[in-house]
């Protein structure tokens, strides 16, 4: 279980929350493949779990206003800077 890493809304010209960013880099223990499976859902103890190809992570207090544009369905966008591999996921 993961407590502390990079997460913020990113927000329109609006001011309105269009989706969530997580940077994967320092997370993750094997560079992400560009063409990996890539899944998420929060779980019961509104933490979120993260499947990076075979690799499977934890995240814990999450911010609830991240959970709940992620509930309302915009999508989770993972960064890997190292790489420049991004992946848009929707919460299952």
């Amino acid at each position: 279980m993961i407590s502390s890493f990079n997460a913020q809304l990113c927000l329109n010209s609006k001011s309105e929350a269009v989706c969530a960013l997580i940077m994967l880099d320092g997370l993750v223990t094997a560079r992400p493949e560009k063409d990996a499976t890539v899944s998420a859902s929060i779980t019961p103890s509104n933490g979120l779990a993260l499947h990076i190809g075979a690799e499977g992570i934890h995240l814990a207090n999450m911010d609830s206003a991240i959970l709940d544009i992620l509930r309302a369905g915009k999508p989770l966008i993972l960064k890997h800077v190292a790489t420049g591999h991004e992946y848009s996921v929707m919460i299952e």
